[in-house]
């Protein structure tokens, strides 16, 4: 394995976790459960089009959406 030089910064919502992953060229929104062990990809943004602020308002925005397709999909 090689270290990978990504930043990732975890935020909360409730009993879900959203991982912000930094990369060179990217921003990536991964949504977790605390209770599950299941990481899914939200998605993924160039850095060209978004900047952390206006990145983060989008995962907000859509966060709703994606906390309720992971229970179907994850938590029956």
């Amino acid at each position: 394995m090689k270290k990978s030089s990504v930043k990732i910064t975890r935020y909360t919502s409730g009993p879900f976790c959203v991982d912000i992953v930094e990369g060179r060229k990217m921003w990536e929104a991964w949504l977790t459960h605390n209770c599950f062990g299941v990481s899914e990809l939200m998605f993924g943004i160039p850095k060209t089009d978004a900047d952390h602020d206006l990145f983060l308002e989008i995962v907000e925005a859509n966060l709703p959406d994606y906390k309720a397709t992971y229970k179907v999909e994850y938590m029956r």
